[in-house]
């Protein structure tokens, strides 16, 4: 069957420029389809991904973006955290989900199901407030995994 169909698409039949046209679109698709954990927004992908990516779940957020960037001595962490927000494994959901900006209080720091209104992404994009963390943006596949768990519901997995 699959060698008629090649038959006819090579063959310029009546209808060999549709057929053509079809297969050519089909092939594409499964090409974006088969290269799709190249955008680094790790939800379907293997585990064997390089250190920038991270699976867009609070667990490995925490522990791969947080802990490492965030919660680190003289920032948001022990007795007197910056912007008294305390982002410590066990502490940083509970400061995070639903809880007022303090910097921007029209704003929560992390809104569930909605990345584009949490303070959060505001503040690692530098949109109309300076970036976080202070050393320089972090990578875009890095915020878009956070952004993508935020809209799935900013689950504490």
């Amino acid at each position: 069957m699959f060698h008629g169909i090649i038959i006819r698409l090579l063959s310029g039949r009546k209808h060999g420029g549709i057929l053509l046209h079809r297969f050519i679109s089909i092939f594409v698709c499964l090409i974006f389809v088969a290269t799709g954990c190249a955008d680094k927004i790790v939800l379907e992908c293997e585990n064997n991904s390089p250190d920038n990516i991270v699976k867009a779940n609070f667990s490995e957020i925490q522990s791969k973006i947080i802990t490492p960037t965030c919660a680190t001595t003289g920032c948001h962490t022990g007795p007197s955290p910056t912007g008294d927000l305390d982002l410590s494994a066990g502490k940083a959901f509970a400061n995070l989900v639903n809880i007022k900006s303090g910097e921007d209080p029209q704003f929560l720091r992390v809104s569930p199901g909605k990345s584009s209104e949490s303070f959060i992404i505001h503040k690692l994009n530098g949109l109309d407030t300076s970036v976080m963390p202070p050393s320089g943006k972090l990578d875009q596949a890095l915020i878009d995994s956070i952004a993508v768990w935020i809209d799935r519901g900013a689950l504490n997995d």
